[in-house]
């Protein structure tokens, strides 16, 4: 349910408040992270316990496409927030109901015309815990995949993004 006070500054101190363990995607240069406020919607599983700095290969992925793409005000997120290792991606935090609240308010203030879901995980999770969202979803390779190579990722994020403008396109009223 979105509240009257959401707003993507509110979610992100809500969100970091909530456990210290919880993550959310940086700002880089051109690339807005979580503070971005769409019309496009990437959608991740959950943040691993990896630093993730600048000269991480998934990171230099996944914003250098969204660069070339132009993309940088695209809305980053992950199902759920709180960081853990790779191992332990099947535990399900203890409070997972607050996450897939966050997860519905998000969606509902970026509005995007479908989400760009990295991942068979985060897809799985999705189609489990957001089934009821009239939302379009949008599957494609996830940006670290180990046997993708860089032009793999930028033409499936390429392609999530042009079948989201077509979801965009379709909702439209004629004139």
């Amino acid at each position: 349910m979105l509240l009257m006070s959401d707003s993507l500054p509110n979610l992100r101190t809500e969100i970091l408040n909530v456990d210290s363990s919880n993550w959310l995607y940086p700002s880089d240069g051109d690339i807005h992270g979580f503070d971005g406020e769409g019309p496009f919607m990437f959608l991740s599983y959950r943040p691993s316990k990896n630093p993730w700095t600048s000269a991480d290969l998934g990171r230099r992925r996944l914003y250098g496409t969204l660069t070339r793409l132009g993309l940088g005000t695209c809305h980053l997120s992950d199902c759920i927030k709180l960081r853990s290792l790779v191992a332990d991606d099947k535990k399900m935090p203890n409070n997972l109901d607050w996450h897939i609240d966050i997860l519905h308010r998000e969606i509902k203030l970026i509005h995007p015309p479908a989400l760009i879901v990295a991942g068979r995980k985060a897809h799985g999770f999705v189609e489990k815990h957001l089934g009821d969202l009239d939302t379009p979803r949008v599957p494609i390779i996830h940006y670290s995949h180990r046997f993708a190579s860089d032009e793999d990722v930028t033409l499936d994020l390429l392609g999530g993004v042009l079948e989201s403008l077509k979801q965009l396109l379709t909702r439209r009223k004629p004139l």
